[in-house]
């Protein structure tokens, strides 16, 4: 099993349309055929800064 964990750092330009990008990035996940894809979570670090985490299977 594979879990990779991205850290989010948002400028001044993020908008309101990063739940929607993360939607779509997840729809995406889930179609690819052999991905491995099992799912995703949302964390928050020590220090406040937004996070993802991704499993994957073999």
């Amino acid at each position: 099993m594979l879990v990779v964990l991205f850290r989010t750092r948002l400028t001044e330009d993020a908008g309101d349309d990063l739940d929607a990008m993360n939607e779509e990035m997840l729809a995406l996940a889930r179609s690819l055929p052999g991905s491995g894809f099992v799912d995703m979570r949302s964390y928050t670090s020590d220090d406040g800064a937004p996070g993802r985490g991704v499993v994957a299977g073999p």
